[in-house]
């Protein structure tokens, strides 16, 4: 018997959906989910092994990816240097929070350089066509969520650098392929996005990664006048 199986005894462990839930929970501190499934006994009346594997894995917590303060002012350095309009999507999402498919979709009358905000209305997104094998298209349409659709502020050293771009696009112009109304596949820009972590000598983080240098300090901001506001009410 393994050191796995002696501490969890599988041979007892009984695979309700209560027990499977807290067993699913405690798992998640060892790396080989296979042996774990595969020595789990399945008893009679409970759950097949397809929705052992399926809920073992549902409570598996990912760790979260982010740059650190050296690795993002890296990024950015290498960013300013040459800032083409894809580099400077990624520079947006550095100070937006946006998604890769909100990137993707947003174009430069999606900035209202008076009220310095970025309007997010629209996503990118690759769907798989049902009955053909290996075909998709891409379509453009709503954020999921109706709080997807938001107002984003920008800040000063963005807007600046916005300000003078603009002027040389047609309002329909898209921010990362510049050309009009040409929107750029989400996983072409996530390649661009791979390969410029790899010129400026940093490790590959997700794309979501992105989004953390400024959903980090603005979570703290809006708690900070959440406190007082709950106080008054």
């Amino acid at each position: 018997m393994s050191g796995i199986e002696k501490i969890f005894s599988f041979k007892e462990l009984k695979t309700d959906r209560r027990n499977l839930n807290n067993f699913g929970r405690s798992v998640i501190i060892f790396p080989n989910f296979e042996l774990i499934i595969e020595s789990a006994e399945i008893g009679e009346g409970t759950l097949e092994p397809k929705s052992l594997r399926k809920n073992l894995y549902s409570n598996i917590i990912k760790p979260t990816q982010t740059f650190s303060a050296a690795e993002q002012r890296i990024l950015e350095k290498y960013l300013l240097s040459d800032l083409t309009p894809k580099k400077l999507g990624i520079f947006i999402c550095l100070y937006s929070g946006m998604r890769l498919g909100e990137i993707c979709a947003l174009q430069w009358s999606d900035i209202d350089i008076n009220l310095k905000v970025f309007h997010v209305r629209r996503t990118v997104q690759r769907i798989y066509l049902k009955g053909q094998e290996h075909a998709s298209k891409i379509i453009i349409g709503t954020p999921k969520t109706q709080t997807a659709v938001r107002d984003i502020p920008i800040p000063t050293h963005l807007w600046k650098i916005l300000c003078k771009k603009k002027k040389q696009f047609g309002k329909n112009f898209c921010i990362i392929s510049d050309q009009d109304k040409v929107f750029l596949d989400p996983r072409t820009y996530q390649i661009n996005y791979k390969k410029y972590l790899t010129q400026c000598g940093l490790p590959y983080r997700n794309f979501h990664a992105l989004r953390h240098p400024y959903v980090k300090p603005t979570t703290k901001k809006y708690l900070f006048f959440l406190v007082p506001m709950i106080q008054l009410s």
